[in-house]
């Protein structure tokens, strides 16, 4: 996808956040541009099948952010170039991908928001010494899963399983009930970790647990389980369209205990497939429906609305987007070069750097990479309809490898 210079500066100029939160050094005033060559960010995305959605979303917010940065200037007086290459949602197109991008200049790799499918990528990357960044739940995209130029920059699966269980016990829930995709690696993650935070808040595990794959048409004999446990809330990992076909068979089967999600329920397209939807919650990192408690995010969705021709679906990877590159500037502006190291060691002590997706911190533990401290927001659906309920950030989060 081409973007219009046009269309750019107007996006760039109508996002008020965009002073904000490229500030502190990322930005440079427009009198200081001079002829130099562009700073070049590499995307190995799926541009063509299922993974289209997100890794478009995440590049589009990408590119908004780009634009933002360099209507103000760019970034040591250097605009930011994106270039792309389609992995197909195929894994065996991400390493080469990501090699196309860098023969073409990329100093910067920004992968497929998956452990398994943008991890190849990111390989690349760092094995070229170049930075490289992802958005996975999976923890082992870091530090030690990949390597030392490659970050997260979300704060991953065990933070979502620990948030999930301080919320339940918050709400005085006391007989959990486990619900597992088993599609990938990433609602296990969640799960374990929910386990895990709610042993440590209430000396005890959950009543049942049970699997079920996305692509189930039916969860009929583990509708039968929850039944016969009885419990006071169900932990369903999961995300649509498997996800939402569990909560709407849960919800036909007569069982109207709450529900709570993860991270993975993002946006709200899916409720309306649920007539009546209740009693529902899912930790969120942002909303692309004018009701984020951020008026920025809020602003950002406006822009993406006006940039792509059309509100977008998802909110996390979108906004997101916009804060990788954000992420990526800072580290460019404060280690005065785009030499990956220098750029690395610069993030990697980044300590509440305000971007649109939230405080980004790495310096909260070395050798790790892996984003911390940064709140969910809780939201709840009663009636079929979405409402902000707070931002919450977990107190504590059982150890883990990254």
């Amino acid at each position: 996808m081409r973007i219009r210079a046009a269309a750019v500066l107007v996006v760039a100029t109508g996002l008020a956040l965009a002073v904000a939160l490229t500030a502190g050094g990322a930005v440079r005033s427009s009198s200081a541009r001079a002829a130099a060559p562009p700073i070049i960010i590499g995307y190995s995305v799926a541009k063509t099948g299922p993974f289209q959605p997100y890794d478009g979303s995440l590049e589009n917010g990408g590119k908004i952010a780009a634009a933002a940065i360099n209507a103000k200037g760019g970034v040591l007086h250097r605009q930011i170039k994106i270039i792309d290459c389609d992995t197909k949602t195929s894994i065996n197109n991400s390493a080469p991908c990501a090699k196309q991008v860098i023969s073409q200049g990329a100093q910067f790799v920004i992968s497929t928001s998956d452990y398994d499918y943008g991890g190849p990528a990111l390989r690349v990357a760092n094995s070229k010494g170049l930075v490289g960044i992802g958005f996975a739940g999976d923890t082992k995209l870091g530090y030690h899963g990949i390597g030392p130029l490659v970050f997260n920059s979300y704060q991953g699966s065990p933070a979502e399983g620990a948030v999930d269980a301080e919320f339940a016990f918050s709400k005085g829930w006391k007989k959990p009930y486990t619900l597992t995709d088993t599609i990938n690696s990433y609602p296990k993650t969640v799960t374990d970790w929910f386990v895990k935070r709610w042993k440590e808040l209430t000396g005890k595990g959950p009543v049942g647990q049970d699997t079920f794959l996305n692509s189930d048409p039916s969860i009929a004999t583990q509708i039968t389980g929850i039944k016969q446990a009885n419990p006071d809330v169900i932990i369903l990992t999961s995300f649509p369209p498997g996800g939402a076909s569990a909560i709407k068979q849960i919800r036909a089967a007569g069982i109207n205990t709450p529900i709570v999600g993860d991270e993975a329920f993002d946006g709200s397209y899916w409720i309306s497939a649920i007539p009546g939807l209740s009693n529902v919650y899912n930790p969120k990192l942002a909303s692309a429906d004018g009701n984020d408690p951020s008026a920025a995010r809020n602003a950002f969705f406006r822009a993406y609305k006006k940039f792509t021709g059309k509100a977008s679906i998802l909110a996390s990877y979108p906004a997101m987007g916009y804060a990788q590159v954000q992420i990526l500037a800072r580290g460019i502006a404060l280690a005065k070069s785009t030499n990956g190291r220098k750029v690395a060691a610069v993030i990697s002590k980044l300590t509440s750097y305000p971007t649109l997706i939230g405080p980004t911190t790495y310096s909260w533990r070395s050798h790790c990479n892996v984003v911390s401290g940064r709140p969910f927001l809780f939201y709840q659906v009663q009636n079929g309809k979405e409402s902000f309920l707070r931002a919450w950030t977990p107190k504590h989060v059982p150890p883990f490898t990254c």
